[in-house]
């Protein structure tokens, strides 16, 4: 081999080496990184969320830094979100998370695409991690990435709900009238309204009238003037103005009067004229209403309420402009406006919205005489979560069922619960099934509470399934507490079913300090009942003290022993009534007296029938979060007790005065998460209860589907390390709190 070829071999040995090595001096401290992704397949025009779950291997403190690439131009990423304190940003290609320091990553990432209107083979995801902010020396990530898109989305698109206004019923106030131009045979009458209404005057020497004027044309400043009058004559008027809406406002009667004749005098042979002066001319009102042009392109759909431009013109001056978020129902001033009393300004506003949803957009100038314009009704998308439900209560008329230990709700058959939960993400539409049978759910305007009532007669456990639509097309579904109806109890004897058997329930009446007969009607029940052909009976009873007492014919009386409930508790026990004796003669049977009754032990219902135990967390660490200011690591060093709770929930403030308590243990942390609810909301509940514990707001909802809350309210007991040992819903006493507490020293 010559020289100069063993130099060349040397060469290219020594690039190989380079070509190995260099790359390791570079290389950032993330190390190796896997991320999955799921689902792997979606349908062509399709909006799909993707969820991210994987691993980062580094030498530093954590990651700053994360980027997804779409798999091919058949996608456009919309938005992405995960828990902690990441942010997300994208432009359609890409989306970025950015946190404020290094950290470890979430559970999982989610991203929110749309597929394109042709199928596509199988082409990954490109996932890069980086410890620094600005993602450089980032490294890429293996893992299942890839992604196909095959056939057409079967969903039929629920269509965009349009935004039907409340009807108006309201009549048109009257104000400023004003008699002028008075002469011998007319007057000019002006008024003004505080809606565009038509004008009309009806008018005549008595208050009969007899005669009228009208304008047809619609504004808020009306002049009407009244010819071929009788000259020195007083005159009864009375003003109407109609709206649109057809709703008519009539001001009091009034008076006005004609002045005299002017008179021409002769004599022989001189003539004097009396010549009246001219009057000065009536200024003409101005009735020239605004302009209002908008120059922000509202048609798409925005995370956050944007910011709104615009110009008002007038041919005389501009004295306010004005925004309403619900088709002119309120209005709130413009946030700035460059000059007020010139002809043209400038104006911008971001609108006061309530989260995600649709809103309707109007906004209207006025002039300093009162003139004023409406812009047409611009719609606006608010899409910044996807919608989510929150935990749920579950009442029978004013009675809340709470949950057992494991989440389950019991009932008895025909006496099915209504549900109540809050959502966040702006839905439009939430579908219930219960079973294989969808229930109605519906949204109070005021409170924004989502609500439907359950159906079933069956003695069954009802399975219950939610997805949650928003404006967007965006879908979610969530699992809810399932709910256990029990058989009713019956009342029997030797011979089978008791038809007509009385059954009466007694309460103790803490004032009186004596037993009444329980007022069932409020809680839509009878009492007393009486049993069917079946023998059956159903009781459905709230906290409090009770016996029962039940008669049948020819039988002995029969009575529980007294027993107390702590919650709604269904009472279902099968009692056997005992027959008199009795003396037979004939087709006659005459009983014997028997004034003596059968005692009998009352069974109340186990709560956890046959259900799965719920402690699924157990053994997880807590989520993190940054609520408020409160971060997951404020829970490690002592054992503690997390409660999600709402403010709407009617035992809240019971339950928030027991966990207040426990909480001046200096040994126990304690920790109440207000559920999808603001924060300003929180910190007005916290102030009026006089709390002295954390009381934080997660108006996002980003821990109800980590901690999997379906029923509130929902306790977390963890151990000095972080780690939930037990999970618990229902209202809990403070001895019960103590006691899962002490279970974690």
């Amino acid at each position: 081999m010559t020289k100069p070829l063993i130099r060349t071999l040397f060469l290219l040995i020594l690039i190989l080496i380079a070509g190995v090595v260099l790359p390791t001096s570079i290389q950032a401290s993330v190390q190796s990184c896997g991320m999955n992704v799921s689902p792997t397949t979606t349908t062509r025009d399709t909006s799909t969320t993707f969820s991210f779950s994987g691993f980062a291997s580094y030498s530093g403190s954590g990651v700053m830094w994360v980027r997804f690439t779409r798999p091919s131009a058949n996608f456009t990423i919309t938005s992405g979100l995960s828990t902690g304190a990441w942010t997300a940003s994208t432009n359609g290609t890409q989306l970025t998370f950015t946190a404020p320091s290094q950290t470890d990553l979430p559970g999982n990432f989610t991203i929110y695409a749309t597929s394109g209107g042709s199928d596509a083979s199988s082409a990954d995801w490109t996932v890069e991690m980086s410890d620094s902010g600005d993602g450089s020396a980032a490294a890429g990530c293996d893992g299942t990435l890839g992604v196909s898109i095959s056939g057409s989305n079967s969903v039929t698109p629920t269509p965009t709900p349009t935004f039907t206004p409340t009807p108006d019923t309201t009549a048109p106030t009257i104000s400023n009238v004003v008699v002028s131009g008075v002469s011998d045979s007319s007057v000019t009458i002006t008024w003004n309204t505080n809606e565009s209404a038509n004008a009309n005057i009806n008018y005549g020497t008595t208050t009969s009238y007899g005669s009228s004027g009208s304008d047809t044309t619609r504004s808020t400043t009306h002049s009407l003037t009244l010819n071929n009058l009788s000259s020195n004559t007083t005159y009864h008027g009375q003003i109407q103005s109609t709206d649109a809406a057809g709703n008519t406002a009539s001001s009091n009667d009034f008076t006005f009067a004609t002045s005299q004749n002017t008179t021409t005098v002769t004599v022989t042979t001189t003539v004097t004229t009396i010549v009246t002066p001219t009057p000065t001319p009536t200024p003409v009102p101005d009735r020239t209403p605004p302009k209002v042009t908008l120059t922000t392109e509202l048609n798409r759909v925005f995370l956050t309420a944007p910011v709104i431009e615009g110009t008002a013109t007038d041919n005389k001056a501009i004295a306010k402009v004005e925004y309403s978020i619900d088709d002119g129902q309120n209005w709130t001033d413009a946030d700035h406006i460059d000059t007020l009393g010139e002809k043209k300004t400038g104006f911008s506003f971001t609108p006061l919205t309530r989260g995600d949803g649709i809103y309707s957009i109007k906004v209207r100038a006025i002039d300093t005489n009162d003139n004023e314009t409406e812009t047409e009704t611009q719609t606006i998308i608010i899409d910044r979560l996807p919608p989510a439900i929150g935990g749920a209560i579950f009442s029978i008329g004013p009675q809340i069922l709470q949950p057992s230990p494991n989440g389950s709700i019991v009932t008895l058959a025909g006496l099915m619960p209504k549900l109540t939960f809050a959502a966040v993400g702006g839905p439009t539409s939430i579908k219930l099934m219960v079973n294989d049978q969808s229930v109605p759910m519906t949204q109070n305007i005021q409170t924004r509470l989502w609500s439907g009532s359950l159906v079933g007669a069956e003695s069954v456990t009802y399975k219950l399934e939610t997805e949650s639509i928003d404006d967007a097309q965006n879908r979610t579904a969530k699992s809810l507490s399932p709910v256990i109806v029990l058989p009713d109890g019956t009342v029997s004897d030797v011979l089978g079913a008791v038809n007509g058997a009385e059954v009466r329930v007694y309460y103790f009446d803490s004032q009186a300090q004596d037993f009444r007969l329980w007022g069932a009607e409020q809680y839509g029940q009878e009492n007393p009942q009486f049993t069917d052909a079946q023998g059956r009976y159903k009781l459905l009873l709230p906290a409090g003290t009770y016996y029962l007492q039940i008669n049948a014919s020819r039988t002995r009386p029969l009575r529980t022993n007294i027993f107390t409930l702590t919650t709604s508790t269904p009472i279902a026990q099968d009692f056997t009534v005992i027959k008199k004796k009795s003396f037979h003669f004939g087709l006659l049977n005459i009983p014997f007296p028997d004034f003596g009754q059968n005692d009998v032990m009352i069974n109340l219902p186990e709560k956890s029938i046959n259900e799965a135990d719920t402690n699924f967390l157990v053994g997880e660490s807590f989520p993190s979060f940054n609520l408020d200011g409160v971060q997951d690591d404020a829970l490690l060093g002592k054992p503690t007790v997390v409660t999600v709770l709402t403010t709407w929930l009617p035992q809240s403030s019971g339950q928030m005065s027991i966990l207040e308590e426990l909480s001046h243990d200096q040994s126990v942390h304690t920790l109440v998460i207000m559920s999808q609810e603001s924060t300003a909301s929180v910190n007005v509940f916290a102030k009026r209860g006089g709390y002295s514990l954390p009381v934080v707001a997660d108006s996002d909802g980003v821990l109800v589907t980590p901690l999997r809350v379906t029923t509130l309210p929902t306790h977390y007991f963890l151990d000095r390390k972080g780690e939930i040992t037990k999970v618990v819903s229902g209202v809990l006493s403070k001895e019960q709190l103590e006691q899962y507490v002490q279970e974690n020293l």
